[in-house]
């Protein structure tokens, strides 16, 4: 059983968001804090764009997408490192941004159980050699 008592509220702050290429994979890692009273449960969204602007796609699986989401829950602090995989055959050379924003949000659970939050959302830039 599951209640709450009294008012909550909830939220997330995001630092240190910072990204590499590791092989054929893309690592990110951020630190995520939460705020208020109640657990924050959202969805970590990563869209890599190039300095065109160019959306790219990386592979989760079997699936290619253009937005990499993975659902969070966050309870106290965490640093979580999320893995994507390059399509083939790989980022050519240049200056691309990930674009990381962290969402009240979540298609799979009932909606009662998702605190409105106010979204996060940071950036960092990505060299290819």
């Amino acid at each position: 059983m599951n209640y709450r008592k009294g008012p909550v509220s909830t939220g997330v702050t995001l630092s240190q968001v910072r990204a590499q290429i590791v092989g054929d994979s893309l690592i990110t890692r951020s630190k995520l804090e939460r705020r208020g009273n109640a657990a924050f449960i959202g969805m970590i969204r990563e869209t890599l764009v190039d300095s065109t602007g160019a959306v790219h796609a990386q592979r989760v699986g079997d699936s290619v997408v253009t937005t990499f989401a993975s659902p969070i829950g966050v309870y106290f602090s965490m640093q979580p490192r999320l893995a994507t995989a390059i399509l083939q055959p790989g980022l050519p050379r240049g200056r691309y941004w990930l674009r990381y924003e962290v969402v009240a949000e979540r298609d799979d659970l009932d909606p009662t159980v998702v605190l409105k939050a106010p979204a996060v959302r940071d950036s960092v830039q990505l060299v290819v050699p």
